[in-house]
């Protein structure tokens, strides 16, 4: 399967998870009101990075160890899956005894019990990415996109179900395992890994694994670090206020998180057959379809954000927008650090992309804790963005001293203008309440009419795209 076609079906998938989760975000902060939905995001950001070590850890070298030998996917599947069970079943057991700790650096004792039933989902959501994993690996990618389609319907479907019938937060983070044990049992019956048990020497993916490990825990601090800042010095309702434009600010970074997946296996395979040219393409490729993709995403959402907040979110949480505007860019930014880090994660380098995230992570922590007490909420958007914007500009230097190829310097300076003009056009123009609905389409067409101006994207090629896109349906997911 082509990158453009993988790049659909992850980017399709990756669309349907945010669009299920911006719902249950929405459809919280409006039952549970910003206090509570504070506490319910600070919760779900500490088990999103705790379970780092399942769901990038592992699931990640599968990704490219299978890549690079097929032959051998099912015996490096089975080799994970028992390593799998002893990390999930020893981080929950610690998870557990940390609550009460984690509780005390938040000065609030009623997260005890929440953590405890929020880390119930540690046990299956590491098993069920092992599976989307392999699938990546061998790029069947179609089917890849199924299972996280199914997976992020169900769990919204249970927590919704649990809020509805019993209006409690212990029963929503038990709704929310439930939602990630059934996605692995339906991966189980897609795969049937039961059928072909090989055996795989495991020490070559716990090396991988280890040496990846802390980008990946660097990476992820990049969505919770500024909150857990702001939670600290300003309490639970500019919290609240934050989670709500975190979750529409990661949009760009989760929307084009599948193109990402993609260049992972096809850079790796490329570079296991020595095809450097392939890799070339692959690095122009993708480099050029997150530039041309995010950047007026993420214009539209900073025009469109008082509007986009007061009606997702209601006027009680406007003062979200001031944070969103200059969030959004650093989620765009993350989007691009985790394209160029994957990159050089394929060549084998993660100690690299470590250190990177470490140095930007660091310069994130010290910029959080001097202007968030100064500037309030907007201080921890503001340092995320810097930083991560640094650490992107370093992975930049170093893919293209690599590899000698990243993105023609006049077609990103187009795409740059046309986004710009068309972010200014739109400012003219009423974006209240539900009129983005409207201003948000309008602006990306005139986004498109100004690349084919300026002959960024011939009217040829813009045909040409729309009817193969035509051709990846929903219907293909069944059959590849």
């Amino acid at each position: 399967m082509s990158l453009k076609q993988g790049t659909f079906f992850l980017v399709t998938a990756w669309t349907i998870f945010l669009l299920t989760g911006g719902l249950l975000n929405i459809g919280m902060a409006r039952i549970l009101g910003p206090e509570q939905y504070g506490q319910f995001g600070l919760v779900f950001s500490i088990l999103f990075w705790l379970e780092i070590l399942i769901v990038n850890g592992l699931p990640y070298a599968v990704q490219k160890f299978v890549a690079s030998d097929e032959n051998q996917g099912p015996a490096i599947l089975w080799a994970a899956f028992r390593i799998q069970i002893l990390i999930a079943v020893g981080l929950f057991g610690v998870s557990m005894a940390m609550s009460p700790i984690i509780a005390k650096i938040f000065n609030d004792n009623t997260l005890v019990n929440l953590l405890r039933f929020a880390f119930l989902d540690i046990l299956f959501l590491g098993l069920f990415h092992l599976i989307t994993a392999y699938q990546n690996g061998l790029r069947r990618f179609s089917k890849q996109a199924l299972l996280l389609i199914a997976w992020s319907v169900l769990r919204v479907v249970f927590m919704f179900l649990a809020v509805w019938l019993t209006r409690s937060l212990p029963f929503i983070f038990i709704a929310n395992a439930v939602g990630a044990f059934t996605g692995f049992l339906i991966g189980l019956v897609l795969v049937k890994p039961w059928q072909n048990r090989m055996f795989y020497d495991s020490r070559k993916i716990i090396h991988f694994m280890t040496s990846s490990l802390i980008y990946f825990f660097m990476l992820n601090l990049f969505f919770n670090m500024d909150l857990w800042v702001v939670r600290y010095f300003l309490g639970n309702e500019s919290s609240g206020f934050y989670v709500a434009a975190s979750m529409m600010a990661k949009v760009p970074y989760f929307v084009f998180m599948g193109l990402s997946a993609t260049v992972l296996p096809m850079v790796s395979l490329g570079l296991a057959n020595k095809d450097m040219s392939h890799v070339m393409q692959t690095i122009r490729h993708a480099t050029y379809f997150l530039t041309v993709l995010a950047i007026p995403f993420a214009v539209m959402i900073m025009v469109c954000r008082p509007g986009l907040i007061s009606m997702i979110y209601t006027n009680l949480y406007l003062p979200a927008s001031s944070i969103l505007g200059i969030l959004v860019w650093g989620m765009t930014g993350l989007a691009f650090f985790a394209l160029f880090t994957t990159i050089l994660n394929a060549d084998n380098k993660p100690l690299i992309s470590s250190i990177v995230s470490f140095a930007a992570i660091g310069i994130n922590f010290l910029l959080c804790i001097f202007l968030v007490p100064r500037m309030g909420p907007t201080g921890g958007a503001l340092s995320t963005t810097i930083s991560v914007w640094l650490g992107t500009l370093v992975t930049i230097v170093i893919v293209f001293n690599r590899f000698g190829t990243i993105l023609r310097p006049l077609s990103g300076l187009r795409i740059l203008l046309s986004a710009a003009v068309a972010g200014w056009i739109s400012t003219l123009l009423p974006t209240d309440g539900i009129q983005v609905l409207w201003i948000f389409p309008l602006g990306l067409i005139v986004y498109i009419l100004l690349l084919v101006l300026t002959g960024e994207l011939k009217p040829k090629t813009l045909g040409l795209w729309i009817s193969k896109y035509r051709e990846f349906n929903f219907i293909s997911l069944f059959r590849s």
